[in-house]
């Protein structure tokens, strides 16, 4: 049996004396204390050399890095009393996708100490699911199962079951905006509109989607969100790539076909829909 030496999962990349689990011969002085001690403050600055440092000296895993979001400002689950903010004002992120894609659905409930609850809805298709896990590398299954993800039957999602999930926030909270993109949902839009909730399409071009990034950026390094344990959210925030245009504006993107930044796109319209404490929710309708 092959014995297996690295940090436990609940240990700080920076506490000293986790160091040992990963390097038995510490105690040999190899490596030597100092040396790590020095190596961690070199490297604890920057996502990325936490990152090398937290799999070739704590022989442990870490999110992608290298990517938009330093996962080290990421929330730590809470637990959220959503009875408790019924009827309270809510801005909903809607990103619809057909088959390969996630559908997602983001609510963002802002909170009286100036941080936003943020709860995620999300569907894949049941048809393929077995392979889909192994493309895209998710426990896809498990989620269904602790719902954290619903599995509509056959290969495409099926809208109107997010519309019925929708008209449940509705009712649920006094909701402002319901933030959609209108590419390809012309059919879901006037079902949407017709069961009265407030529709304001919101381009997912660089121009609108500029600003949201840079709302979410400045919430999420501030870490103002409160979410539950949505380890789907959490994934896509990891695997997000920034795209920039001439001005600098960022719209995100993913590096690869199988990653999954939808709940996240839907996340960042829920919050720009709303526009921060001091902003405004109408200025993603103004491209």
């Amino acid at each position: 049996m092959p014995i297996l030496y690295g940090i436990d999962k609940e240990d700080d990349l920076g506490d000293v004396e986790a160091w040992p689990k990963a390097n038995p011969n510490m105690e040999h002085g190899q490596p030597a204390v100092r040396d790590l001690k020095t190596m961690w403050n070199t490297k604890k600055g920057s996502a990325i050399g936490r990152a090398e440092f937290s799999r070739y000296i704590c022989a442990r895993t870490s999110e992608e890095v290298g990517n938009w979001l330093d996962m080290a400002y990421a929330w730590t689950p809470s637990t959220i009393d959503w009875e408790a903010l019924k009827g309270r004002q809510a801005w909903v992120g809607v990103d619809l996708s057909k088959s390969l894609d996630m559908s997602a659905v983001v609510v963002a409930v802002p909170l009286d100490d100036g941080r936003v609850a943020l709860r995620g809805h999300y569907w894949w298709p049941l048809e393929n699911v077995r392979q889909r896990e192994l493309d895209y590398r998710l426990p896809v299954r498990n989620w269904a199962a602790s719902g954290k993800i619903e599995l509509t039957p056959g290969p495409e999602i099926d809208y109107n079951r997010i519309l019925e999930v929708l008209v449940g926030i509705a009712q649920e909270f006094s909701v402002q905006v319901v933030a959609y993109d209108n590419w390809g949902t012309q059919k879901f839009a006037a079902d949407a509109v017709n069961s009265g909730l407030p529709l304001q399409t919101y381009s997912q071009g660089i121009a609108t989607m500029g600003p949201g990034c840079q709302l979410w950026q400045q919430y999420w390094v501030g870490r103002k969100f409160v979410v539950g344990d949505d380890p789907i959210l959490r994934q896509a925030c990891a695997v997000a790539i920034p795209v920039r245009d001439s001005n600098g504006n960022i719209k995100v993107n993913k590096s690869r076909r199988t990653h999954i930044i939808d709940p996240l796109v839907a996340a960042i319209m829920a919050v720009h829909a709303w526009g921060g404490v001091q902003g405004t929710s109408w200025d993603f309708l103004m491209e």
